[in-house]
């Protein structure tokens, strides 16, 4: 058999990793995370919120249960990832309008998710 050619030198280190690839990651996240200061969501983060609208939460969800779940988790996941104030009122949130039956186990898979997200974009 003949041996293939190899273009790299014995001892030549290959090129560093960067470069603007390596980054994006982090700059997305970045990037999010001032979108939602300059916005003023995270504003919205707030026990004073969900009480001021519980009975239109509860009214959403007591119809649309699965969708609003979804968008709950959906929510989570953008707030612990993008490490805006506000996680621990969304974690007691979940519970007060889903209950712990379907708010635990809807957090724990968001928390899990935003944490997996939040590892790959530190690895890269």
């Amino acid at each position: 058999m003949d041996a293939q050619p190899n273009d790299r030198k014995v001892g030549a280190a290959s090129p560093p990793p960067g470069g603007l690839k390596r980054w994006l990651p982090v700059a997305l996240i970045f990037l999010a995370t001032a979108l939602v200061f300059a916005m003023g969501w995270h504003k919205y983060l707030s026990f004073k919120t969900i009480g001021l609208n519980y009975e239109a939460l509860q009214a959403f969800i007591a119809e649309h249960t699965i969708a609003a779940l979804l968008l709950y988790m959906h929510v989570y996941v953008a707030v612990v990832a993008l490490s805006l104030p506000g996680g621990l009122v969304m974690t007691l949130a979940g519970g007060l309008l889903f209950g712990w039956q379907l708010g635990a186990p809807a957090t724990v898979i968001a928390a899990t998710l935003s944490a997996t997200l939040l590892f790959l974009a530190a690895k890269t």
